[in-house]
């Protein structure tokens, strides 16, 4: 087991893939799709911030505010985003996030465990839930940004500039 410290994860990733596994199946899911888009920041000071969305996500109608749009639409878009930040600490090879802030308001005063594993740019951080009766295993792969030693890596997956 490789143990790992603040110095290892501090700093911005872009999400390159998430994907589910159910306990007991072969069927892996993509949550937001083939390309979902998010950064994870991990701070020096110990906080972080993650967020992760559909690379697709549809705009509300030109023109309107989030608060006037149809409620479906609304619905949609907060299927479609997840985010939650808060404190974080390292425990050996595994991140726990102690959950302040999120979208999802059940997740306030949790702790998120991460395994992780660093290859080169990327970060892997695995979890398990569990949803009903079912337990859900997930990985995320982060990509470093920002590190000169592997400047233009992320052209693989540009950020527009406008939509």
């Amino acid at each position: 087991m490789k143990e790992y410290s603040s110095k290892d994860i501090e700093g911005t990733w872009r999400l390159r893939s998430w994907q589910i596994r159910r306990n007991g199946s072969r069927t892996v899911t993509a949550p937001f799709g083939d390309r979902p888009e998010g950064l994870l920041v991990y701070s020096p000071d110990g906080w972080m911030s993650a967020t992760v969305c559909r690379g697709d996500r549809p705009l509300f109608p030109a023109g309107s505010s989030p608060r006037s749009v149809d409620e479906l639409l609304i619905a949609e878009a907060y299927r479609s985003y997840f985010h939650y930040a808060g404190p974080y600490r390292i425990e050996a090879d595994s991140v726990v996030h102690t959950v302040c802030y999120s979208l999802n308001p059940n997740f306030v005063g949790t702790e998120q465990f991460r395994k992780m594993r660093i290859d080169g740019p990327l970060l892997t951080l695995t979890g398990i839930d569990r949803a009903g009766n079912a337990e859900r295993h997930h990985e995320l792969v982060w990509q470093r940004c920002g590190d000169e030693r592997h400047r233009g890596s992320e052209d693989e997956y540009p950020i527009e500039q406008a939509r």
